[in-house]
């Protein structure tokens, strides 16, 4: 399952807890740029990585993150 970042919730909550992209990437072992990308909506993430920025910020992963619907592709 993909998600997307809601917008502006995780930026707030990283100036509330004076914590950067830089600092909430290492905690979840992912790339400063990735998190910069989900931050800014330029990329879904998966249901993993929500999880683990929502425990690092003290949030449930729904107050931060909205599903994606899937597509399916079938090729004939």
């Amino acid at each position: 399952m993909r998600v997307k970042a809601k917008s502006d919730s995780i930026k707030h909550l990283l100036i509330d807890k004076k914590m950067t992209n830089k600092e909430l990437s290492k905690q979840i072992y992912v790339s400063h740029e990735y998190v910069n990308a989900i931050i800014n909506g330029r990329v879904h993430t998966t249901y993993r990585t929500a999880t683990l920025i929502a425990l690092c910020l003290g949030r449930e992963v729904s107050e931060l993150f909205t599903e994606m619907e899937e597509e399916i592709c079938l090729n004939k």
